[in-house]
């Protein structure tokens, strides 16, 4: 057979020397160079005896690919070329390059750690940076350097950040391929004001059709949007000689290779971005591109990963476009202006950088290197999502003490999630492994359930109050079983390939049982074995007490009964979806949830019975916590799954330092309701003591600052329950413990609370730091006082107030005789004559005081 030429094979030759000479690396080359069906074949044979792997990261390329490399190759899949992707293996004795998904060989690694049968290991897509990819890179960087010099690790993509390739893979040589290419056209039609993404991929789609030729691939950001653009074309009149199909990595694999073949049809393929890279959609020369994605984002306050709606890098927009001049000169419609255009980024984050860590964390702990410390990362793990993944698998039993279980163990060896890995091994205990199965299918595959067109199973929408179960899990599984005849259920219109794929995955993770080490070690370690028989019978409980074993960090209780509002543990709020059947159960498992700024909602939640809610993740504690309301401290006892408080009973106060502690802080959280600011014999107590401070420093007075007063007030707190035990305690008696004696003296002595005056009587002297002491008194009782009084140590004149017969100020001084000698005969000028009764003698120095 001849193979048509295609850019890379002159480079050929020039790959196969430089792999020879050097441990690692690169080649760069623009789709449809022929990188990915060349380089691996020829590099096949490069080590004797050892087999070449060629890693996609994704199951569907990894086929495909495989398939196409066998063609050119004369030979049948499985033959010298095969594949290996989750649950479908073509690998022959014979078969020297294996095309595989990264997980395949992570999982070959820990089974065979020197890879003593592998002799070269190309990494295609690579600026893709899976999590998968950046953890297989570094398992065989490790595996290089330390074990296996002969090891050769080739990387091959399309576009390279050329800036990061050089800062962090120093001195790996770059082979450049050049395509003679085709010219693709940009095109820039941005949405109009209130025009829906859906409507003007559909227009401009249409229009594309009718003036281009060849197949049109339209990107859209996610499978919603893929199915409405799917329905708005089929409704175009324009279209009906077209074939319109989707394409996305939920699809069943057969499926998605209807969307990658030969049609005799012109066709239009609606696709995620799993056709920017490494998939060769034959006869395309039209793109529209929405320019956009969702990308997985880990949400560190919700501990989950959820997908956000971004804007595609500039790398993803061009290999978008590229898609259009394989064939041809080709046009590629982007759906945003040529301005918007320069404000992309130049390429997407790594995943390492963006989502749950917890998989890669386990299959390094079944490395021994759970820690990650020294690990040959190309770029580290955020450190909250690499704290949160350990923390999973603690709670998960998949870890302890740093080191992995046996439990951790049997979950490396299944393909799944560590948390549905978890589910299952309990499953398998309590005897109900295949409904587990089904469920763990149907929670990593796609949903059987299109919701957009949800109908209840007479054929009318379900209301609220119709729904009513114990667990969405398993009332799904119910209806997955019978949809087939039902067409439509309560979850959505039943989607029979869909299900096809999970009824296949499911027998696949159930197979993975069938070895006898498996089943030993996971009933070993789940510790549920003596539940076997009982629920063996009950498999609907069982899937739900599975459940729990795999999200037992994903409790929540609800706040009120009946409400769908409740918190999970971690103190996170979440909502139950409307489309979720839970009505009663007080406590509910959040299983699939969409973090979201307030209440997280749970699409699918699953009920928990109390009386399941013990062993290693439950305790009763007692516990003090201040009431709010009844703004006191109360005795508690608790009991917990994880830090979710499950119910309390009221009991007695008996630890005192405790319950001290506690009233405190509530103290300071109150403070300004607390401290007892209106109570003007405190104050006075505290403005004296301050400005004595300041007037004699010599005596070393504490100057009462907040600090000092909290001080006071923890004291008050001692053998007291409430705030108003504190507000109303002895505040002045704790304040003066903490003068000393000879303090306390000169307080009373040198800022006195009170001074008689020459009538007789004893007033109160009014203090505030930074300003004069201030006494209000009538003229008529200070006649005879010739001097104006001082404190502190004589060193400050206290400042008069004199006040009319109507208690009002008449005259302002800190210098009485002044007052007299020059001051007094006008003011008793005025004074005498609106209020005669009273006594203004001519000599004030001599006359007597009154009081009146």
């Amino acid at each position: 057979m001849t193979l048509e030429v295609l850019p890379v094979d002159g480079y050929l030759d020039q790959i196969r020397q430089e792999v020879l000479g050097h441990g690692m690396v690169a080649v760069e080359a623009p789709p449809g160079t022929g990188k990915t069906t060349r380089v691996a074949p020829m590099l096949a044979g490069v080590s004797k005896g050892a087999r070449t792997y060629l890693v996609q990261p994704r199951r569907l390329a990894a086929r495909a690919v495989a398939e196409r490399i066998a063609f050119e190759d004369g030979t049948g899949v499985g033959d010298r070329i095969g594949y290996s992707v989750r649950f479908d293996h073509r690998v022959g004795k014979q078969t020297q390059l294996i095309v595989a998904t990264e997980g395949v060989l992570i999982r070959k690694l820990l089974q065979d750690p020197t890879l003593q049968d592998v002799g070269v290991v190309i990494l295609d897509e690579f600026h893709e940076r899976s999590l998968d990819g950046d953890l297989l890179l570094g398992m065989l960087r490790r595996v290089q350097n330390e074990l296996r010099e002969d090891l050769r690790i080739v990387f091959m993509s399309a576009t390279l950040d050329t800036t990061w390739f050089a800062e962090h893979l120093h001195g790996v040589p770059c082979i450049r391929i050049e395509n003679r290419g085709y010219p693709v056209r940009l095109e820039y039609r941005p949405l109009e004001p209130r025009q829906s993404l859906i409507e003007h991929a559909v227009g401009v789609t249409t229009q594309a059709a009718g003036r281009t030729e060849g197949d049109i691939l339209v990107f859209m950001p996610g499978a919603s949007e893929i199915h409405r653009t799917i329905r708005g074309l089929e409704q175009e009149p324009s279209l009906r000689s077209f074939e319109i199909l989707p394409l996305m990595g939920s699809m069943r694999l057969e499926d998605q290779a209807s969307a990658i073949e030969s049609s005799v049809r012109r066709r239009i393929v609606v696709s995620t971005n799993i056709a920017e890279t490494s998939l060769t959609i034959p006869g395309v020369r039209t793109v529209i591109d929405s320019g956009l994605a969702r990308v997985l984002r880990f949400a560190p306050s919700l501990g989950l990963d959820r997908l956000e709606l971004e804007n595609i890098s500039n790398a993803s927009a061009t290999q978008r476009a590229g898609r259009a001049g394989r064939l041809g000169p080709g046009l590629c419609i982007r759906l945003w202006s040529e301005v918007s255009d320069r404000a992309r980024v130049p390429f997407l984050e790594p995943e390492i950088r963006r989502v749950d860590l917890s998989g890669a964390r386990l299959q390094l702990y079944a490395w021994g290197e759970g820690s990650g410390e020294g690990f040959p990362w190309l770029e580290s793990p955020r450190r909250d999502a690499w704290e949160a993944a350990g923390n999973v698998l603690e709670v998960l039993g998949a870890v302890e003490d740093g080191k992995i279980t046996g439990v951790g163990e049997t979950m490396c060896r299944l393909p799944l999630h560590p948390r549905l890995a978890r589910m299952c091994i309990e499953a398998e205990s309590l005897g109900c492994l295949r409904e587990a199965s089904l469920t763990a299918a149907m929670l990593s595959e796609r949903d059987p359930f299109d919701r957009v067109t949800a109908q209840g199973p007479t054929g009318g929408m379900h209301t609220q109050a119709a729904r009513s179960w114990e667990s969405d899990c398993v009332e799904r599984l119910h209806w997955l079983s019978r949809g087939r005849e039902q067409g439509t259920t309560p979850f959505g219109r039943y989607n029979l390939n869909a299900a096809k794929t999970i009824e296949q995955v499911a027998k696949q993770i159930q197979s993975t049982f069938d070895k006898p080490e498996l089943t030993r070690e996971s009933q070993a370690e789940a510790g549920v074995g003596a539940m076997v028989e009982e629920h063996q019978s009950h498999p609907d409980v069982g899937v739900m007490r599975a459940l729990l074993a795999g999200f037992p960090d994903r409790l929540a209780r609800r706040r009120n009964s009946g409400k769908p509002q409740g918190v999970m543990v971690g103190g996170k709020g979440v909502q139950l979806s409307p489309q979720s059947g839970l009505r009663s159960p007080e406590f509910f498992l959040c299983i699939d949830v969409e973090g979201q700024k307030t209440d997280a909602l749970v699409r699918q939640a699953s009920g928990v019975r109390p009386e399941w809610l013990v062993g290693k993740h439950s305790q009763v504690r007692d516990e003090l916590f201040f009431h709010p309301t009844q703004r006191q401290v109360v005795g508690r006892r608790r009991s917990y799954w994880l830090d979710l408080c499950l119910q309390e009973t009221p009991v007695s106060i008996r630890d005192e330092e405790e319950c001290t502690n506690v009233l405190y802080e509530a103290v300071l959280t109150h403070w300004e309701s607390v401290f007892p600011k209106d109570d003007n014999s405190v104050m006075q107590w505290i403005e004296r003591v301050r400005c004595l401070s300041d007037w004699v420093p010599e005596l070393e007075l504490s100057s009462l600052g907040t600090e000092s007063l909290q001080e006071v007030a923890k004291d008050l707190c001692r053998g007291s329950r409430s705030l108003e035990q504190v507000r109303s305690g002895a505040w002045l008696q704790w304040l003066g413990g903490l003068l000393t004696a000879e303090q306390l003296r000169a307080v009373q002595q040198e800022v006195p609370e009170r001074i008689e005056v020459p009538s007789g009587s004893s007033i109160r002297i009014e203090y505030q730091q930074g300003k004069p002491p201030i006494l209000a008194v009538k003229i008529q009782e200070v006649f005879s006082w010739k001097q104006t009084p001082r404190i502190a140590r004589g060193r400050v004149p206290i400042l008069l107030h004199l006040l009319a017969p109507n208690g009002r100020p008449q005259q302002v001084t800190d210098d009485l005789s002044s007052f007299w000698s020059y001051g007094y005969t006008e003011v008793k000028k005025e004074l005498k004559r609106r209020y005669p009764k009273h006594s203004w003698p001519e000599d004030p120095w001599s006359a007597s005081p009154t009081r009146r």
